[in-house]
């Protein structure tokens, strides 16, 4: 998260916390509230799941729901230059992508992750962990094991995310909720509505479309042919 323009403050339980000029924001189970002023504006640079640890070093499951700043990864001084000079500078963009070349470190990635994330999208999110690990050919505790190594969440928080985001997309269109609850594979619709109080912190009549509609705007290839997606919200 690249901010500039007026701050910008997470709402946590109505305590206004201010959120770092530049920081790293882990894999998210729940929604976050943020206030921003008219002049606020934010560039987002969204990884896949798993291509974060190409560029941070570091356990992501320790950072679930968590804003992490700058300065976590970067010393002091060299973390107040960054953001002074991402202040000035007049390409942002290209600032942007300079520094995440610079921070790129070429991993070995176990494919059979990146299939179980493929299967898990394609499936919708509607997949057992014990039936995915074995279409991957791991055992289930050591499939657990590098799945949250690598994307942050356990296998099991992962699906209820995707399944989750799906759900969205059929709410957005007001569907009945007992036939969300259905297409989506909840148990039932109570099931689908407590996922919602405990995932958004509102009810399923309150939730707001808004949500979960980001939209990128345009996609950056960088050198090392990994693509991620810059969105812009002002």
């Amino acid at each position: 998260m690249f901010q500039f323009g007026e701050t910008i403050f997470e709402n946590n339980c109505g305590e206004k916390l201010t959120v770092p000029l530049i920081a790293f924001c882990g894999q998210l189970t729940k929604s976050k509230e943020f206030l921003c002023a008219p002049a606020s504006k934010t560039i987002l640079v969204k990884f896949n799941p798993w291509a974060a640890r190409f560029f941070f070093d570091c356990e992501l499951y320790r950072f679930t729901d968590q804003i992490i700043p700058l300065s976590n990864f970067l010393c002091g001084d060299l973390s107040m230059q960054m953001i002074e000079q991402f202040s000035i500078v007049r390409n942002k963009q290209k600032f942007i992508i300079d520094f995440l070349q610079r921070k790129f470190n070429y991993i070995s990635i176990d494919k059979s992750i990146l299939h179980a994330i493929n299967i898990i999208n394609k499936t919708k999110g509607t997949i057992k962990v014990d039936e995915l690990a074995g279409k991957v050919f791991n055992s289930k505790r050591s499939f657990e094991r590098k799945f949250k190594a690598l994307t942050g969440l356990s296998p099991k928080k992962f699906i209820m995310n995707v399944r989750f985001q799906n759900s969205l997309h059929f709410l957005q269109e007001k569907n009945e909720l007992n036939d969300i609850a259905y297409d989506c594979a909840y148990y039932d619709q109570s099931h689908f509505s407590n996922e919602i109080k405990k995932i958004t912190g509102t009810t399923a009549t309150n939730i707001s479309p808004q949500l979960c509609r980001i939209s990128p705007i345009k996609s950056i290839v960088i050198t090392s042919s990994l693509q991620y997606k810059a969105l812009v919200a002002e």
